[in-house]
């Protein structure tokens, strides 16, 4: 797999920078050194400790800035389903991960075998090469009953069960060009762009409803029981996913504006006799469905995106 760096056609984007991570399988990492342990995880190849700090990137974004002709200011990070997102690109910059300095690899997710930290560090070389704003999508059960398949969730909140167990992509130490050791998530989801991607549905007709909704997250491969899908919903989640939180939560902290969607692929069953299980080949399906309409979508949302860059700060740091 590769990342691709583009600008859209002036027709299509108004030659709108962006950067789009392709979902990528695979396993290998260095797990992360505490700051407070001794023999936890390994030194990185360079004799930097902490793999996710700006002096361990920095290399990773210059090799790709030195082979792209343009800064890219967007963000894309595409979903189970979604990776047809990256067709958009015209033009592109196409660069094979195994080229790249460090050890980035595209979206990862923790059933893989991924630690957090590594899952969220695409984002933190997305700040190094100057992404402002990130749009980050996933394909996502419903637990909302008023939600139907092919439904489009802009996220507004989330419920961070990996956070609330004490396992973040922020552990251990924090390095102050991204961002403060403690940070509030209030606005981690832009009310703002929120707002600009339905005006982008409605110009390009999305024929699928589109709700603002609160998104969880389980960590997977395995599918949640009925008793946690009971929970989830009681606790107030609209959909479950088992990724984009971590990676939500890493963009907010280093300044970079989010705007999270979730294609439901599947409706969560609260019934133990339920004869319709969920499985991968239908979130894949209802995707490849729902492609074409998401193409127009996202393009037309970048488009707008881009006619209204700004240089609001967020968490005191827009670097």
């Amino acid at each position: 797999m590769a990342c691709k760096i583009s600008n859209f056609p002036a027709s299509d984007i108004c030659d709108s920078e962006w950067l789009n991570f392709i979902p990528f399988s695979g396993f290998k990492y260095t797990i992360r050194k505490m700051a407070d342990s001794t023999n936890v995880g390994a030194t990185l190849t360079n004799g930097i400790k902490d793999p996710i700090s700006r002096a361990a990137l920095q290399p990773t974004a210059d090799y790709i800035l030195q082979r792209c002709e343009m800064k890219p200011l967007v963000g894309i990070i595409c979903g189970s389903g979604l990776g047809e997102l990256g067709d958009l690109v015209t033009n592109a910059t196409n660069l094979n991960y195994n080229d790249i300095p460090g050890s980035l690899l595209g979206r990862v997710h923790c059933y893989e075998g991924f630690p957090l930290w590594h899952i969220a560090l695409p984002v933190r070389v997305m700040k190094l090469l100057g992404i402002r704003n990130i749009i980050i999508t996933n394909a996502v059960g419903a637990l909302n009953p008023l939600y139907q398949v092919g439904d489009l969730m802009l996220v507004k909140d989330h419920i961070n069960m990996f956070g609330l167990g004490g396992q973040s992509p922020l552990q251990g130490p924090n390095d102050e060009y991204f961002g403060p050791r403690f940070f509030d998530v209030n606005q981690l989801y832009s009310d703002r762009w929120r707002h600009l991607a339905r005006e982008a549905a409605k110009e390009v007709e999305f024929c699928r409803s589109i709700h603002d909704g609160v998104l969880t997250i389980a960590g997977g491969p395995n599918y949640e029981s009925v008793a946690e899908l009971k929970m989830l919903s009681m606790l107030g989640a609209d959909c479950v996913g088992m990724s984009s939180i971590p990676e939500s939560l890493v963009a907010h902290h280093c300044g970079i504006q989010v705007l999270a969607f979730s294609l439901v692929t599947n409706l969560c069953t609260f019934e133990y006799s339920s004869n319709q299980p969920p499985n991968h080949e239908e979130v894949l399906e209802v995707a490849n469905q729902c492609k074409d309409d998401l193409k127009k979508f996202v393009s037309a949302l970048v488009k707008k995106i881009s006619l209204n860059l700004d240089k609001t700060t967020i968490n005191g740091n827009h670097k």
